[in-house]
């Protein structure tokens, strides 16, 4: 959606602010892809209220694996990457 048809208290700032607005929870779909930077995780958890929950997708790479056999690193440092969010963790 175009800056200019947020409601004038949220022109200038991020989608995700505007949707905190109106929802007290988001999914994580780009985690399925790729883990997200802990620096984007912290911009994330700093830009909604503190009732505000995230849900993040686990990496294809992990839910995906045939037989389950995936490197157990890979999920260490998924759970490493969302705990920056906090008690926002949904």
């Amino acid at each position: 959606m175009p800056q200019s048809l947020y409601p004038p208290e949220f022109q200038g700032k991020s989608r995700l602010t505007y949707y905190a607005s109106l929802f007290n929870s988001v999914e994580i779909n780009s985690s399925f892809y790729k883990n997200p930077k802990i620096s984007t995780i912290i911009k994330w958890a700093e830009s909604v209220p503190d009732n505000f929950q995230f849900t993040f997708k686990l990496s294809k790479d992990i839910t995906h694996s045939k037989g389950l056999d995936f490197n157990h690193e890979d999920v260490d440092r998924f759970i490493e990457a969302i705990a920056h969010v906090g008690n926002k963790k949904g």
